[in-house]
């Protein structure tokens, strides 16, 4: 199935079809990721999902399940999830640690350096990332004759050595099993529709208006950071509220961390985060 980019072929599934169900399910897993954190209308609950997943990518990297790393940071990375700057901006400075170490592992720098490194350090069970093998094998078949130059009989035998190594370093990773999945497990993931690309950043619009962002990002540069308001306000319930922009008079209440009574403030029509804010500390005040 390594052979000649047989997964490139009109007939892919039937020269290649283990190679194409590996496709398809890394994209099944990455949609899956994807649509769970956008199921979720309450800010407060997608971070907590965006931070479960994050969390999952690191127990993965422990495991040497690398493919999953890629899975969920092809998730993370996408349009509809990557947009979601006020979902992001409540993680911690350690979860963004945790998620940048994922990104770093599989950087493009030098040819995939700190993957491939880290590959050669796993010792199986390790579940590498198969599009990085396909890669590899299509740049050594693009880039090398079948036969020596000059003749039709004389085989390349050096390219075949170049596209055995390959295989044979993948094979060699996959020569112990982790311990089989649960079949509801399975069947779950199976049967479960996800949101195709268009109906994710659709939603993620929905969410996560481009107005709202583009707010967003000039409060950032007002302060020289996004504002983390995790510290001052219980789990997520000012996100929720006060960084969106309201169209009628409101009236809200927050709990601070340690008050011990909830403080009601009144919104007015269009406020914007910042002026949502100075209400807010006006009220402590008061």
């Amino acid at each position: 199935e390594f052979l000649r980019l047989s997964w490139t072929k009109k007939d892919a599934k039937k020269k290649a079809s283990n190679i194409i169900a590996t496709i398809n399910h890394f994209n099944k897993v990455a949609e899956f990721i994807r649509t769970e954190i956008l199921v979720e209308e309450n800010i407060k609950l997608r971070t907590e999902k965006l931070v479960k997943f994050i969390e999952l990518g690191t127990l993965f990297m422990g495991m040497n399940h690398l493919c999953g790393v890629w899975q969920i940071l092809a998730a993370l990375e996408s349009t509809s999830i990557s947009r979601l700057k006020r979902t992001w901006s409540g993680l911690t400075q350690k979860q963004m640690e945790m998620y940048e170490s994922l990104k770093a592992l599989v950087s493009t720098e030098r040819n995939f350096f700190k993957y491939r490194e880290r590959l050669k350090s796993s010792p199986p069970p390790c579940n590498p990332y198969l599009g990085l093998v396909l890669t590899d094998l299509t740049f050594i078949e693009e880039g090398n004759q079948d036969y020596v130059s000059g003749s039709t009989t004389l085989i390349n035998f050096s390219k075949c050595v170049l596209v055995s190594d390959v295989i044979r370093e993948f094979e060699a990773h996959l020569s112990e099993s982790y311990p089989p999945s649960l079949p509801s497990v399975k069947t779950y993931l199976t049967d479960y529709r996800g949101f195709n690309d268009k109906e994710s950043y659709d939603i993620s619009l929905d969410l996560e208006p481009r107005s709202a962002s583009a707010a967003w990002d000039r409060e950032e540069q007002e302060i020289g950071h996004q504002p983390d308001y995790g510290q001052r306000v219980a789990a997520g319930q000012e996100k929720e509220t006060i960084l969106n922009f309201v169209a009628e008079p409101i009236t809200i209440q927050i709990q601070l961390l340690g008050a011990p009574t909830p403080i009601l403030a009144r919104l007015p029509p269009s406020c914007t985060s910042k002026q949502a804010l100075q209400i807010f500390e006006r009220s402590m005040v008061g």
